[in-house]
């Protein structure tokens, strides 16, 4: 009984740790970078291993870092590349939200999208003949 359950905490270790792990900011990449490795290039029959050679390889390392577009310790911290307007606050990379503490307070963004209905005054003049064409209107 204890070597099935053993075998099967060793089986979710060994699959979980399989699984990239892509939690909140956290991205899983692969890092390359060049090492060498020692070899006996001459070796003595009574002094064994007298001269050493290094060969290079390659290194290829699965290392945890923020993903695109966030930073900070624990990688939850979206990046703006442009500022967020007074008001917004950056909520996910490059997307600025209104900031939620300020709805319903005098320091909530003011919507300028919205059109704004102007009049235009205009005088008519009366036409001293009688015409069918409509009257000009003179700004």
């Amino acid at each position: 009984m204890d070597r099935k359950v053993l075998f099967i905490c060793l089986c979710v270790t060994v699959f979980s740790s399989l699984i990239s792990i892509s939690h909140g900011g956290f991205c899983s990449r692969i890092q390359h970078h060049y090492s060498y490795q020692r070899y006996c290039a001459y070796r003595s029959w009574w002094r064994g291993c007298v001269r050493y050679g290094y060969l290079p390889i390659s290194v290829y390392d699965v290392v945890m870092g923020c993903c695109t577009g966030f930073e900070g310790s624990d990688c939850t911290t979206p990046i703006c590349m442009t500022p967020c307007e007074p008001g917004y606050m950056c909520t996910s990379p490059d997307d600025c939200t209104v900031d939620p503490t300020l709805i319903g307070t005098t320091n909530a963004p003011i919507n300028t999208n919205t059109a704004v209905n102007e009049t235009t005054s205009a005088t008519v003049e009366p036409s001293n003949s009688p015409s069918t064409e409509p009257n000009e209107i003179i700004n």
